[in-house]
């Protein structure tokens, strides 16, 4: 009986132990299992955060690296524009000494930012001079680089050029790259000859400093568009010797031609890569001069290292860290969510005054349209801004803009928006039909902006003027954009400032012929619509016509006729002017043949001719071909031009 209870408490004990094992392996897997999901969890995490503050700063980075395009844009623009301002100055050196000269071009230095000046007058001695002091007098433009001979030639042709990045600068350090502007000079009315600057070309690179107060800004190279480094960063990740950014040790053949087909295409491009155990971010974006491209290179840790840390943290602690894991989650996705407002702030806010830029003021717009169309749009521009800029700098003119946005939000009653476009221009929603209250509330913010804008003891006065569109007056389908700038040109043309143009049927109906003489202007010549009309002119001494002017008229092939004074101006500014004169002068001749051989005596015709076409190096042979080609004597015709024209280029006219 004994040794039976004792088998039986064995036995018993045996079963409660398996249990207990079964319980202990059952709750090892349960924890296995918990920590296995709990790493998958992790890497999952890791895999998810990783991709997308990746993709947040790369878009982050792009946004820089258009910031970085806008200010190398600005420097150069804003050193030809300094270059032009000084050349209304330089006339007064025709005829001085190439010593004076020299002097003279020191003294401008000195106060400018440049490495060197130089004087490449068309007649006379050129004169170099360096920020060292070094000088160079009777030098000529053929022993620079090719870029620099090619921008002063085109100067003294008329233009105001940047050039290329190039090699051999007299002015700066041996190996450095330099950067040239060069304006034309005028004096009476005739280029003399080229002010020319020269700069290192490292300064577009250090436009990077300005925005990189932070620390993470990146370093800056400028390549052409086969991939040559033109500026290297004087900073950088790499010590890369090589000439060509494809030869560095981090793309593969593939990816080589991905990039250069993105370069190819003028687009931009922007990807991660691995290099010597760190990961970086690497953004290629046109800067819009030449075939020139941004290259910005940022390490990654910079933006992503706090993920890592937070992942790995993660990982070690699986077991125990549930809750750190969805908090963590929970912070990593409100960082994610700050950074995209903080990038829809980028993408809807203007940096200079704070206010609503275009793309925002859409957005508010397309939400309006939504509604009852009871509000009107208008655009105000300010009068002679590019001055302000340039007179005053761009720190006067900047605060100008911010003056003008408090105006408008002081003035901008509740519901009413606006925003600050590139430049000037300022878009306003405001909940208006009446035109008298519009016309007496956009004048009160001109009064407002004329009187204080430039400060209390300037007297300088800020001018604008203002187009406007009622929206409830437009059709279904019109763009009230497209409507408020037509009429804000009217106003500019108009001559008044602080005025206020509103879009109306008349503008639409100029609008419609505007656009109507655009795409029919080709056609109309082809199919001969513009017809030509003569003028006698009547010989006072013998009563009797003396000649004839050549008038010209469009008669569409509706019937209608559109007189000059509504096509003529359209074609000065799209250059169509210089096709219809040829045109008009082509036709006179086949009248005049056609007179000649009915056996009516020949008369002489007055025809037009516009400026542009005097400035055609084969113009007089044109004319003399059309002539030949239907047998009438050249001196038959007589060509008008303009007065400053002809006073302008008086021995020229002669000659010919």
């Amino acid at each position: 009986g004994g040794g039976g209870g004792v088998r039986a408490r064995g036995k018993r004990i045996f079963v409660e132990e398996k249990r207990l094992w079964k319980r202990i392996n059952r709750l090892t897997a349960l924890t296995v299992a918990v920590a296995v999901a709990f790493m998958a969890l992790g890497v999952l995490l890791q895999y998810i955060l990783s991709d997308v503050t990746t993709a947040s700063a790369l878009e982050e980075m792009e946004f820089r690296v258009e910031e970085y395009g806008d200010a190398i844009r600005g420097v150069l623009r804003s050193n030809a524009q300094t270059l032009e301002t000084l050349s209304p100055f330089v006339r007064a050196w025709e005829g001085m000494e190439a010593q004076d000269v020299a002097a003279e071009l020191a003294q401008a230095l000195e106060k400018s930012e440049f490495e060197g000046m130089a004087w490449f007058p068309l007649e006379g001695s050129s004169v170099i001079v360096s920020r060292d002091g070094d000088g160079y007098i009777g030098l000529s433009a053929d022993n620079l680089a090719e870029d620099a001979q090619t921008s002063i030639e085109r100067a003294q042709a008329g233009e105001t050029m940047v050039s290329g990045i190039y090699d051999g600068s007299m002015v700066l350090p041996e190996g450095e790259r330099g950067l040239l502007y060069a304006a034309p000079v005028r004096s009476d009315e005739r280029i003399v000859g080229a002010l020319v600057a020269v700069d290192d070309a490292h300064v577009l690179t250090r436009v990077v400093a300005d925005f990189n107060q932070d620390g993470a800004g990146g370093f800056l190279h400028i390549i052409d568009a086969q991939g040559n480094f033109l500026v290297r960063s004087e900073d950088s990740l790499f010590d890369w010797p090589m000439e060509n950014i494809f030869a560095v040790p981090v793309f593969t053949d593939a990816e080589k031609d991905d990039v250069r087909a993105v370069l190819a295409r003028g687009e931009s491009v922007s990807f991660s890569f691995a290099y010597a155990g760190g990961e970086y971010h690497a953004a290629f974006l046109p800067v819009g001069v030449y075939d020139w491209y941004e290259v910005c290179v940022r390490d990654a840790r910079e933006f992503i290292s706090p993920t890592r840390t937070a992942v790995r943290a993660l990982q070690a602690f699986a077991g125990v860290a549930l809750a750190l894991l969805v908090f963590l989650l929970g912070y990593y996705y409100s960082l994610l969510r700050r950074s995209k407002r903080d990038a829809a702030n980028q993408a809807y806010l203007d940096p200079v005054t704070g206010a609503d830029n275009f793309a925002g003021f859409t957005c508010r717009l397309t939400e309006r349209q939504k509604g009852d169309r009871d509000y009107c749009l208008a655009a105000l521009n300010i009068s002679q801004f590019k001055f302000i800029n340039v007179i005053f700098g761009r720190q006067q003119a900047d605060q100008l803009l911010c003056f003008v946005k408090g105006v408008l939000d002081e003035r901008l009653h509740e519901g009413e928006f606006f925003c600050r476009d590139s430049g000037d221009i300022f878009y306003i929603c405001m909940n208006e039909t009446d035109r008298g209250t519009i016309r007496a509330r956009l004048e009160g913010v001109m009064r407002a902006i004329s009187s204080k804008a430039m400060g209390e003891e300037s007297n300088f006065q800020v001018l604008a003027y203002c187009g406007v569109a009622v929206v409830r007056e437009a059709e279904e389908g019109e763009s009230p954009v497209s409507q408020v700038l037509f009429a804000l040109e009217r106003a500019r043309s108009g001559g008044r400032r602080n005025s206020v143009c509103f879009y109306d049927a008349a503008l639409r109906g100029d609008e419609e012929l505007d656009y109507y003489i655009e795409s029919h202007m080709q056609k109309a010549l082809d199919e001969g619509e513009f017809k030509l009309y003569y003028q006698p002119k009547i010989d006072l001494a013998t009563d009797r016509m003396a000649s004839a002017e050549v008038l010209v008229r469009w008669l569409t092939s509706e019937g209608e006729m559109i007189l000059p004074g509504k096509f003529i101006p359209i074609f000065e500014k799209n250059g169509f002017c210089e096709e219809l004169d040829l045109y008009v002068f082509e036709a006179a001749c086949r009248q005049m043949r056609a007179w000649m051989d009915a056996g009516l005596p020949p008369l002489r015709l007055s025809v037009n001719q516009t400026k542009p076409l005097f400035y055609r190096r084969d113009y007089v042979e044109t004319l003399c071909a059309i002539a030949e080609k239907y047998a009438v004597p050249p001196s038959l015709f007589i060509l008008e031009v303009l007065e400053g024209l002809a006073m302008a280029n008086a021995d020229a006219l002669n000659a010919v």
